[in-house]
């Protein structure tokens, strides 16, 4: 992933003479990309994060009616 920082170098080299080479038009694609694509990973993985810990919570409790079958086989 790139960050803030990167972008910082990006911009000093690339908004120089050296703008139009294939490695500022590949460095300007990736950052645009990985930001675009950091910022919606972020938002599925909060909704994901929610699902999977209701999904969680309905596991753990039918779970829990278990626990004294399953405590010995993890203390073994």
């Amino acid at each position: 992933m790139f960050h803030s920082g990167d972008d910082g170098r990006y911009r000093k080299v690339c908004n120089s003479k050296n703008k139009d080479s294939s490695f500022c038009k590949f460095y300007h694609l990736t950052f645009h990309v990985c930001t675009h694509t950091t910022t919606r990973t972020h938002t599925h993985t909060q909704t994901h994060m929610h699902a999977h810990t209701q999904a969680h919570m309905h596991i753990h409790t039918n779970t829990q009616m278990r626990t004294d079958f399953i405590k010995p086989m993890l203390s073994v």
